[in-house]
């Protein structure tokens, strides 16, 4: 117990003191949490490292769980459809690509079946908790990214019991029931959830502390019912979530596990930065670095190039491209379970090993730095834009009006309830946002602000007030700029999460900016002043 305890404290420190570091540096938390590991497995400070795999397995189920909370389908309707050619398309081409190169490395054929599979499937992981950090997973490319990964997950793990069964003389009738079965457990997962589930929730949600341990629990039994069909605890856990994602306590749930989620998770990419053996690795990095290459390099340019015929704009591909550009966790359980068949050799998993672990750090600066690295090669992605790019032409009225508001989520579309439609443009690029706009007849852009394309594609100088409820700092500045300098004078006001960021945004030359808590007492303060007979109060309430 102590030794246990002093392992877990170990790593924990050295997470926090990398962290803290990586952080004064601008660099991502999950590079810290993996370098953590290596040190941990290099000067071998962890006894037994069995008990840890556990809290490392189950931050993963967490995490999808979240996803799964997160998911709205009839949102997914948008991208279920391109998402599922994109992510076939894509492992279709990667795979024999990445065979030819296997073969070119003088690689067994074994290995190289086993090396190409892995080099196919992205990280689910690492992509959702960059995504959401940025507050992407809702955007269009976040949501494609999202539905990518899911038709990538599946494939994976039918990969995974078929090589199970392998080994069995029958192995294709035990495969095809198994997955049949899993299926159907699957689907009475979902309905159980949705039916049953959800309504225990909203009778006990008055109790936050029974509603946390009722939804843990919920995971809990989803995972332990697809581990026990033979799928992966992971996937039980994302049924879990998508089982109660439509459930009004959804929300609730989702700000309770986040902090326990990401404790877990920090072990995960610990545990995985530990595993890699440095000493093993000699002779095999002229390997590694051109195999992380084609991971880098290739495999975005396949899924820009699938994308941009599909019609898709080149941001959208180039965003999909590089949060992709990763090798998945299952593509690890994948090495191991050859290596435990006997069908790869320890260099071939080490090998595998290497390329998911440094390719997770690298794509992890894609992502966090992805709108630099955009711009910075625009002029060259436009080969991978088709000149219509008919995906995302979706404009529904002229590109002008008096009032533009940017951002069309909970706080821009209570201030579109208390406007006249005809006054107003809505630019987003949520396909949740869109299929509400549709209904209810607004003029909209769908797409992202921060893209140079579609701010053109605005005329500010017949606009007299751009309101942005968008919280990324970078988004506003550059929405900032671009207004100062093709608008006629209309006024800004811009969102901020914190008053440091209000503060540099009024440099900018903002005219107001909302940062939510400080503006509401703002507001509020307001109503009590002028209305000492507090009538205000009933009437703000009929709006909600």
């Amino acid at each position: 117990m102590a030794s246990g305890f002093l392992d877990i404290a170990l790593i924990v420190i050295l997470a926090a003191v990398f962290g803290f570091t990586l952080k004064a540096l601008k660099q991502p938390t999950i590079l810290a949490y993996i370098l953590a590991g290596v040190a941990i497995g290099y000067f071998n400070l962890v006894g037994n490292a069995e008990p840890l795999k556990v809290f490392s397995e189950l931050g993963v189920v967490l995490l999808l769980f979240l996803v799964g909370l997160e998911i709205n389908f009839s949102a997914l309707n948008l991208v279920s459809k391109p998402s599922i050619i994109i992510g076939l398309l894509q492992m279709a081409f990667t795979f024999a690509l990445a065979l030819l190169l296997a073969g070119v490395l003088h690689i067994s054929h074994s290995s190289a079946l086993y090396l190409a599979a892995a080099i196919t499937f992205s990280s689910t992981i690492i992509v959702v908790k960059l995504l959401s950090e940025k507050k992407d997973i809702g955007s269009l490319h976040g949501k494609i990214s999202v539905g990518v990964l899911l038709v990538q997950d599946l494939i994976a793990i039918l990969v995974l019991m078929l090589v199970e069964n392998a080994y069995v003389n029958q192995a294709g009738k035990n495969a095809v029931l198994m997955i049949a079965g899993g299926i159907l457990v699957l689907i009475a997962l979902l309905i159980i959830g949705r039916k049953l589930v959800s309504k225990v929730f909203s009778k006990i949600s008055r109790s936050n502390e029974l509603l946390f341990i009722s939804s843990i629990a919920w995971m809990f039994v989803a995972a332990l019912i697809t581990k026990g069909i033979g799928l992966s605890m992971e996937i039980g856990g994302l049924i879990a979530g998508v089982a109660i994602a439509n459930s009004i306590e959804s929300l609730q749930i989702a700000g309770k596990i986040r902090p326990l989620r990401d404790f877990f998770v920090m072990i995960f990419f610990v545990m995985l930065g530990a595993s890699m053996s440095l000493p093993m690795l000699g002779a095999l990095w002229p390997k590694i670095i051109i195999l992380l290459l084609f991971v880098l390099i290739i495999k975005p340019v396949i899924i820009m190039a699938i994308m941009g015929i599909l019609g898709y704009r080149k941001r959208t591909s180039f965003m999909v491209g590089v949060s992709l550009a990763q090798i998945s966790e299952f593509s690890l359980i994948l090495a191991a379970l050859g290596l435990r068949l006997g069908h790869i050799d320890q260099q071939t998993a080490a090998l595998i090993t290497a390329v998911g672990i440094l390719s997770i750090i690298f794509s992890s600066y894609y992502i966090v730095f992805g709108e630099k690295i955009y711009k910075k090669l625009s002029w060259i992605l436009s080969i991978f834009e088709k000149i219509d790019a008919s995906r995302e032409n979706y404009k529904t009225g002229p590109a002008s009006a008096p009032i533009v508001i940017v951002g069309f989520q909970r706080t821009g579309k209570s201030i579109a309830g208390g406007l006249d439609k005809k006054d107003l443009l809505i630019v987003d690029f949520d396909p949740d946002a869109k299929k509400y706009l549709d209904e209810n007849g607004y003029k909209y852009i769908f797409g992202d602000i921060s893209d140079s394309e579609i701010c053109r594609e605005v005329d500010f100088k017949k606009t007299k007030l751009v309101v942005s409820t968008v919280p990324d700092l970078n988004h506003n500045l550059s929405l900032i700029s671009h207004v100062k300098k093709e608008g006629g004078g209309c006024k800004i006001i811009a969102r901020a999460e914190n008053e440091k960021d209000a503060g540099i945004l009024y440099r900018h030359g903002a005219d107001y900016v909302l940062v939510p808590n400080i503006t509401a007492g703002h507001v509020l303060g307001s109503f009590i002043t002028l209305d000492s007979s507090l009538d205000f109060i009933g009437k703000l309430r009929a709006k909600i």
